[in-house]
């Protein structure tokens, strides 16, 4: 999965954490609902996006996606921006409706026109994939651009995506980190994940390793998993921080539990070489399970010496296959050459942490969540 879906979506999270009110309170008793039934029907928008909201979380009352719907479109047909983007959001996802990204769009734009960032942020997404409008980066970014301006964290970090990949305006990485700048200060982990990347390579901004894990450590402490392997990786290394590698193992665990696959990879290699006697065969199912082919291979190994696990040369040939088919040929040279060929000898702890250190670095090139290439409106598709 790539970060421009991974940042926003799941749609749903966005909705939640962005297009929620504050001022909204859930029905806590039935002459509270009945109040705002009726001064929905007395068409004040207010209690239709309240009473859509309510059905929509089953907050005091059964969830009814069909009845939320229904109260969201009378909100938006009031005028209430904040009924027009979770209407979109149904009609975006098929939750009592009938899926229809035209129609997505259409309440997002209306959403987006009555000044909700969170509406612009969406409307923006769709023209990014093409889904309900003919697709068009520009109009992505412009849509990102005035959500951002809006106070919509994630459009914020989108539009700092959009400026360090050049799609749809002109590449320009000071400005990404500007804009991922203010995502992060609003508390967009996604965004402060890529500002740390930023940060890392010194693109937009003087190379820090010191900000960089600064930066991954907000990504992480929100549950980015994009960040935790980073930190963790900065921590097995020693960068920007004091070496740790107990705390790269917590890193890089947290991330293999937000299904970061090279992230549970290299936990099971930390677990062999902290404890050997432990099964990581479940660790290396998840990662390949997530496509990660290193960890296929290695299950494959498994399997073909009875390591852990009864010796089956069927399916060693099945996890050898996968891994491969995930693989270019280019990577599969790499891979083979260089860390199916590392030494055999029973080697020290420091000596093995010392082999990983050079492997976390050639299997970089096999996580494609771990650069800021990755498209940040896909990854997002994962819920945490």
């Amino acid at each position: 999965m790539s970060l421009l879906r991974k940042s926003i979506f799941a749609l749903g999270l966005l909705l939640t954490s962005v297009i929620t009110p504050s001022g909204i309170v859930v029905a806590d008793s039935n002459s509270e609902l009945q109040d705002s039934i009726m001064g929905c029907k007395l068409q004040y928008s207010h209690d239709c996006t309240h009473l859509g909201f309510i059905y929509a979380d089953g907050r005091g009352v059964t969830q009814d996606y069909a009845k939320a719907a229904e109260y969201f479109t009378k909100g938006c047909e009031l005028n209430d921006s904040l009924s027009c983007g979770p209407l979109g959001h149904l009609y975006a996802t098929g939750q009592g409706v009938t899926q229809d990204y035209a129609k997505a769009a259409e309440y997002f734009t209306k959403g987006c026109e009555l000044n909700e960032g969170g509406s612009c942020g969406l409307l923006g997404h769709l023209y990014y994939d093409g889904r309900g409008v003919i697709q068009d980066y520009a109009k992505a970014a412009e849509y990102f651009l005035k959500g951002c301006e809006l106070n919509n964290s994630i459009s914020c970090g989108l539009l700092g995506y959009l400026y360090s990949s050049g799609q749809g305006i002109t590449q320009d990485h000071i400005k990404a980190a500007e804009y991922l700048t203010k995502g992060c200060e609003r508390n967009d982990r996604y965004s402060c994940g890529l500002l740390g990347y930023l940060y890392s390579r010194g693109q937009g901004v003087t190379q820090d390793h010191t900000k960089a894990a600064e930066y991954f450590t907000k990504g992480c402490e929100r549950n980015d998993s994009y960040s935790c392997v980073n930190l963790g990786r900065y921590y097995f290394n020693g960068l920007g921080v004091t070496q740790d590698h107990i705390k790269a193992a917590e890193y890089f665990a947290k991330g293999c539990y937000l299904q970061d696959s090279m992230s549970c990879y290299i936990s099971a290699r930390l677990i062999e070489i902290f404890n050997d006697s432990e099964n990581t065969t479940p660790i290396y199912e998840r990662s390949c399970e997530l496509k990660y082919a290193p960890a296929c291979i290695s299950l494959a190994k498994l399997y073909e010496h009875g390591q852990w696990v009864d010796q089956n040369d069927t399916k060693a040939a099945e996890y050898y296959a996968k891994g491969t088919e995930l693989m270019t040929t280019e990577e599969r040279q790499k891979f083979f050459s260089e860390l199916l060929g590392r030494n055999k000898e029973v080697r020290s702890q420091q000596e093995e942490l010392i082999q990983l250190q050079s492997e976390i670095e050639v299997l970089r090139a096999f996580n494609l969540d771990s650069e800021i290439g990755r498209n940040i409106l896909q990854i997002q598709g994962n819920t945490n």
